[in-house]
């Protein structure tokens, strides 16, 4: 089977991955909401960590989390970038994240 380049990452509702000062603390609310989000399953999966370019990247597992901070770390750096993407999965979970994945077409 092929090694697949999957992100794993949490965004606000506005597609920000951290505030201004790189403070991720908007997500301790989620923490012991006692739902891992397939954390364990995808953790469970890594063979390697790398650091790389969306453009590589073929599997998104974005969870969106119900908070709009109006600024911050976005999380698509490069806005200029075009790709066109499959929706594969919908998750709603209690806490109100909602979890999509995605593959390139």
């Amino acid at each position: 089977m092929p090694k697949k380049i999957i992100l794993y990452i949490a965004s606000t509702l506005d597609g920000f991955i951290a505030k201004k000062n790189f403070s991720v603390d908007f997500l301790s609310e989620f923490e012991n909401s006692g739902e891992d989000y397939g954390y364990n399953k995808f953790y469970d999966s890594i063979g390697t960590i790398v650091i790389m370019k969306h453009d590589l990247i073929d599997e998104f597992i974005i969870s969106i989390v119900p908070v709009i901070l109006g600024g911050g770390i976005s999380l698509f750096k490069d806005r200029n970038t075009e790709r066109k993407l499959r929706l594969v999965d919908v998750k709603k979970f209690k806490s109100g994240i909602v979890q999509v994945s995605y593959v390139r077409c």
